[in-house]
């Protein structure tokens, strides 16, 4: 499977997207291979921020592994309405989940392994990634 933004469409009313489309989009995102979440990850930045946005929200229920780094990406790489949608996602995560995550892939969190050891706590998270981006938070 070739990625494809289409998945989520920018053309759905906000009704629909909530009470339809976005168990959609989540049922197609479960069924994207290693490789097509590469390319997620790599057009994510790419795509309008209302797409990002829809994103971010329908993240959060499926492979940590995956999603937690994505996540984080969204909240510190985005406008304050698709990081806001990134940290309700990342809150409905177990937060002992991400934070083992964010430990075993400090890169792919942006973080080092120090700044990664060192974490207790998501809001210590995302404080460690804006403070590696030189972003104020």
């Amino acid at each position: 499977m070739t990625f494809a933004p289409d998945f989520i469409d920018l053309d759905w009313s906000e009704y629909y997207w909530y009470d339809v489309a976005c168990k959609e989009s989540q049922a197609r995102l479960f069924e994207f291979s290693a490789v097509t979440w590469a390319q997620l990850e790599a057009s994510c930045k790419k795509q309008p921020e209302a797409w990002r946005e829809r994103l971010a929200y329908v993240l959060g229920v499926g492979d940590a592994q995956r999603e937690v780094p994505l996540l984080v990406r969204l909240v510190v790489d985005s406008s304050r309405e698709v990081s806001l949608t990134a940290r309700e996602s990342l809150r409905c995560i177990e937060a002992s989940t991400v934070l083992t995550v964010a430990r075993s892939n400090p890169a792919r969190c942006g973080l080092t392994i120090v700044a990664a050891s060192e974490l207790t706590s998501i809001n210590d998270l995302l404080r460690s990634v804006y403070e590696a981006q030189g972003v104020p938070c």
